[in-house]
């Protein structure tokens, strides 16, 4: 570990580096797969904003250099900085198409795959393990598998509104959602609308919204729509099996069994129930402290969508002796544990999902395509993303328009539509440095923004490994298809058991796998060496995931990026060490091979920022390489990862 003092002077080294970069050239792209000419669409793009910068009376700004692009593409496309091959070949390229060549690429790539979950991981808050021991790894799989397979987004969100079963029936993990906010429902819809329709009603579930025009009725006529649903299945277990194991259950309990009652209830009775079951009733009650006059406390309503289209759902009111039952534990009201109302089920879930995924919602489109837009450019065109008004563009009108039209045009294909917004010539402007957050943004050129937690971490990844998407494991991780494997085991065994006795004894007493069922499992790799989409969602507390932003997964896209002590303490005395490792890091293994320092400080520039030295630079390291060779070659790397070059998009 360094001194204090020579930490300190290394620092200062570190902020007087200078970046000279060569002479800017603009380069163009070529046609990709997808749309007819997705490099139209672009320029369409870009019409839009260079209009509206001429409205505004502003210029856009010069186009970046080969190598702040490549770094650039790759952190927003992959996730990651390039690696040292990957910038070598890029940068040797001479064609003119190569930009729009490498965007196609990337696109198409894992690493845009493990981008793009850990987008959306931060948006639906997903965790490995979720509430009351269910694990999430059947979640994380159906998200991967349905970002891989290309599944457009209003279908995903169509799966996530009506999922039902078994939350570990194989393909089955949409269930998720749900389950997320188990015995929650109210709390999940508030959630549902700010994340799909970005509106924020979440006030509204308590009383009439203060500021905006939102009612508390109006919020629990659209509660309307989940409610009934219950958050256990009975997928698995007839109804003579259920009441059998439930016998069982007491029978050990009165007998003070531990081992019997632990192996009946954890490893029979929560897997085998875990899950939604019920399509919606689409009544619900007002709650007992109900105070307006446009209804009374415990009046049922009916489910109603707020604004757009109507749903087309039809449900009547009970009848005035049919109070309807909602029993929670007992026989108390269950409304947030989301237990049944005792009124029929209706479906009103696939309403709901029909209503909110139409194109004709004026919301559903608007928000998806402005939060694509964020993710590529660092600020939407309507800030906040998730808190507009119903109907509203925001101060680029003729953009938002045609992006809503766009997102259309590719059918919810998320895959395409940013591969359209990363071949814009926008994409590839110097960025805007300054841009106050209460003023209109002036989209000159993308936002200048520290990496996200999930970049950082993948970026030295890429310095230490050999091949960092090698630790990628796809959709179906042996974690996840352990999971089904027992699921499916377990429902033949109980459906064959004669007896409790006989089922305990073909069950055993499996701790690891039922560990792996409730989210606790442990996740392989080379001490943790993987991409961040591979860890747990969240990651363990200290790690560097968590102390550079990434969130706990417990509020809608909750994570930091401002620059904190701890964060520089990590830099300094945490992971990098690893990547200073002689006989672990790919980068030491590659600086070994460099026989003059020219050619060590070149290729430690190449590899962390994909960009050689300037002169200034390379003299200034020289004169360490002159003193102590074997020391200035750990200086070098320490300072370049600990510099502001590192952990920013430039």
């Amino acid at each position: 570990m360094l001194g204090i003092g020579k930490a300190f002077c290394l620092s200062l080294l570190a902020l007087a580096l200078l970046w000279n970069a060569p002479d800017r050239t603009v380069h163009g792209s070529e046609t990709g797969p997808g749309l007819e000419d997705p490099g139209a669409e672009a320029r369409r793009i870009d019409e839009l904003v260079q209009a509206d910068l001429r409205a505004r009376g502003l210029n856009p700004n010069p186009v970046v250099d080969d190598a702040t692009f490549l770094r650039r593409a790759y952190l927003v496309a992959a996730g990651r900085i390039p690696s040292l091959a990957e910038t070598r070949r890029f940068l040797a390229r001479r064609d003119p198409g190569k930009r729009g060549r490498l965007i196609d690429a990337l696109v198409a790539s894992p690493g845009f795959e493990s981008m793009l979950f850990n987008w959306m991981a931060d948006l639906l808050r997903v965790r490995t393990r979720l509430n009351r021991q269910i694990s999430g790894l059947p979640y994380v799989s159906w998200i991967k598998k349905s970002i891989a397979n290309d599944k457009p987004w209003d279908q995903m969100v169509r799966e996530m509104l009506t999922a039902e079963g078994s939350a570990y029936r194989r393909g089955n993990g949409a269930t998720g959602y749900y389950l997320r906010d188990i015995g929650m429902p109210l709390d999940n819809m508030a959630n549902t609308a700010r994340i799909f329709l970005g509106i924020r009603i979440e006030c509204a579930q308590c009383h009439d919204h203060p500021f905006k025009d939102w009612s508390q009725k109006e919020f629990y006529r659209l509660a309307a729509f989940t409610s009934g649903m219950q958050f256990r299945s009975t997928e698995a277990l007839d109804f003579r099996d259920l009441r059998r194991l439930r016998a069982d259950l007491r029978k050990a309990r009165k007998e003070s069994n531990p081992r019997r009652l632990r192996i009946l209830r954890n490893a029979v009775l929560f897997p085998l129930t875990a899950g939604i079951s019920g399509g919606g009733s689409g009544l619900i009650r007002l709650p007992k402290d109900y105070q307006y006059d446009d209804g009374k406390p415990g009046e049922p309503v009916t489910a109603n969508v707020p604004f757009g289209p109507q749903s087309g759902l039809q449900v009547s009111l009970p009848r005035a002796r049919d109070k309807g039952r909602r029993r929670g534990r007992r026989g108390k009201v269950g409304r947030r544990r989301g237990r049944r109302t005792g009124f029929p089920d209706v479906r009103s879930k696939e309403a709901l999902a029909t209503w909110m995924t139409s194109p004709e919602n004026p919301q559903f489109t608007r928000v998806i395509a402005n939060r694509m837009w964020k993710l590529v450019f660092g600020r939407g065109l309507h800030e906040p993303v998730d808190d507009w008004k119903v109907g509203e563009t925001g101060p680029h009108e003729e953009l938002v328009l045609h992006l809503e039209g766009l997102m259309k045009a590719t059918h919810y294909d998320l895959r395409e539509f940013l591969r359209i917004l990363l071949r814009t010539k926008l994409f590839q402007r110097e960025p805007v440095v300054e841009a106050p957050a209460d003023e209109v943004f002036p989209f000159q050129g993308p936002l200048f923004r520290r990496l996200s937690a999930e970049q950082i971490w993948d970026s030295v990844l890429t310095l230490t490994l050999d091949d960092v998407d090698a630790t990628l494991q796809g959709p179906e991780s042996p974690q996840v298809e352990a999971i089904y494997d027992h699921y499916e085991k377990l429902t033949g065994l109980v459906a064959n058991a004669s007896s409790a006795d006989d089922l305990i004894q073909r069950i055993g007493d499996d701790l690891p796998l039922r560990r792996r069922m409730f989210g606790r499992g442990r996740f392989r790799g080379r001490r943790g060496m993987i991409r961040a989409s591979e860890l747990p969602s969240p990651a363990p507390d200290g790690h560097l995931l968590r102390q550079f932003g990434q969130s706990q997964r417990e509020e809608i896209q909750a994570s930091q990026r401002e620059s904190t002590v701890p964060q520089a303490l990590q830099l300094m005395n945490g992971v990098v060490n690893r990547v200073l490792n002689p006989r672990a890091s790919a980068l030491f293994r590659a600086l070994g091979r460099a026989k003059r320092s020219d050619d060590k400080i070149r290729l430690a520039y190449l590899a962390a920022f994909t960009r050689r030295p300037t002169q200034s630079e390379l003299a200034l390291w020289r004169a360490e390489f002159r003193k102590t060779p074997g020391k200035a070659q750990r200086d070098l790397v320490w300072v370049l990862l600990n510099s502001d070059e590192f952990v920013f998009l430039q």
